[in-house]
């Protein structure tokens, strides 16, 4: 199986593939990155379980939303984008910041800390 994401538009991809062509996404998005380059990835990190909170629910509201509209893909965890990005390759996978339900998750290649 060969996918190329190309141009400039690539929001909403991961979300709508299956584990495995997300695999091979993010192994091209790895071969094609320099050392110790990252991917800035923004989708919807839902929650390992449910919670009370209104935030949250909402957020599993929009993804049950998505999910109807899509059935082969899926909304991840951070777990689930771990593990994805390990498969790929990433050495580090962080997910850097969130707003209005969405994330900003990061994959480092060849990940090395900075020293203080």
């Amino acid at each position: 199986m060969s996918l190329t994401m190309t141009g400039p538009n690539r929001q909403w991809v991961l979300h709508s593939w299956s584990d495995e062509q997300c695999v091979q996404i993010l192994k091209n998005t790895y071969e094609a990155l320099p050392e110790g380059g990252k991917v800035i990835i923004v989708d919807l990190v839902i929650p390992e379980s449910p919670e009370v909170d209104v935030g949250v629910q909402n957020l599993f509201q929009l993804y049950l939303h998505i999910k109807s509209m899509n059935s082969t893909g899926k909304e991840r965890t951070k777990k689930e984008f771990e593990v994805l990005s390990k498969q790929a390759g990433f050495s580090q996978v962080q997910v850097a910041a969130h707003a209005f339900n969405f994330s900003v998750v990061e994959l480092y290649k060849n990940y090395e800390p900075r020293s203080s």
